[in-house]
C-alpha cells in the first residue's frame, strides 16, 4: 500500500467504482478529504532533550576534570637568543695596491 494518502484514495476509488486509474484521478478529487495536519506534541523535541543530556553529562564530567597549575615560562625557553652575527669586514679596495696601478 502506498504511503501517500491521495494515491491510496485513488486506488481505492478504482476498486470501488471499476474505472481506470486515469479516470479515477479526475473523479476521486470530489470524494477526497484531506487530513488535518497532526498537532505538535507539548513534549520537548528530540534535539532539546539531547542538549539537556549533553549539558548534564558535561556537568558530571566537570567535577573530575582538574586543570594543571599555570606555570610561568621564561622567554629563553620560548625564543632562545642567538649570538649576534659576526660579519667579515669588507675589504677596502683602496688598501690593495695591485688593483690600481700607480
Amino acid at each position: 500500500m502506498p504511503t501517500n494518502p491521495w494515491v491510496s484514495h485513488v486506488r481505492q476509488y478504482v476498486i470501488d467504482h471499476g474505472v481506470s486509474y486515469k479516470e479515477a484521478l479526475v473523479a476521486a478529487k470530489d470524494s477526497y478529504v484531506k487530513k488535518a495536519p497532526a498537532a505538535r506534541s507539548k513534549s520537548k523535541s528530540a534535539i532539546a532533550q539531547c542538549r539537556e543530556e549533553v549539558a548534564a553529562l558535561k556537568a558530571a564530567l566537570s567535577q573530575y576534570e582538574t586543570k594543571p597549575p599555570r606555570m610561568r615560562v621564561m622567554k629563553e625557553e620560548i625564543r632562545p637568543t642567538r649570538p649576534p652575527r659576526m660579519r667579515e669586514p669588507k675589504e677596502d679596495y683602496r688598501a690593495r695596491q695591485d688593483t690600481y696601478p700607480t
